[in-house]
């Protein structure tokens, strides 16, 4: 969970690009929903650890069988727990999944972006001026997503950003 980043701490580009990919609100709601989990999961580990730790050995073979039984009894509720929430982590993943496609851009460093209608040939500038190696087909809407190269131009580096002719939003519009 720390390696994906609160709302508030990135840089409004990126903030933006989360919104508009993944749609408005659904970042923060899995986050939630994945910590709500891990407390879940914590509290019913730590209830089951301290009924076991409760086990009196005064007859050890009485006592092991009651610290096995206290042991199901949390493995269950545990699978339990995961069976109702556990959903919310295959929401992360998938989020991690679109998250690592997404382009990465250092705001620090000038952009080009190429702009324009379908099938001008955008991806081929980007690919002749830039280390980018976009798909470049003779029809249109070849380009699906952001693809970044860089340039070095007199001695100073420039990233260069090919976009499709149209996007798709998550809210289904173009």
């Amino acid at each position: 969970m720390e390696s994906f980043p609160r709302r508030r701490l990135l840089h409004p580009y990126e903030r933006s690009l989360i919104e508009l990919t993944l749609g408005d609100g659904k970042y923060e709601e899995v986050l939630g929903k994945v910590d709500a989990l891990r407390k879940k999961v914590l509290s019913v580990g730590k209830e089951h650890a301290s009924l076991c730790a409760k086990v009196r050995p005064l007859n050890p073979a009485l006592s092991k069988r009651e610290a096995e039984d206290r042991l199901s009894e949390g493995v269950e509720k545990l699978e339990m727990v995961f069976q109702q929430e556990g959903r919310a982590v295959d929401d992360l993943l998938s989020i991690a999944k679109v998250l690592r496609a997404m382009p990465v851009i250092d705001l620090e460093m000038p952009t080009l972006c190429l702009v324009g209608a379908p099938n001008v040939g955008k991806s081929s500038l980007v690919r002749i001026l830039s280390t980018g190696k976009p798909e470049i087909c003779n029809y249109p809407f070849t380009t699906r997503g952001i693809l970044m190269g860089h340039v070095i131009l007199n001695y100073q580096r420039f990233q260069v950003t090919d976009t499709p002719g149209l996007l798709r939003r998550c809210d289904g519009k173009v």
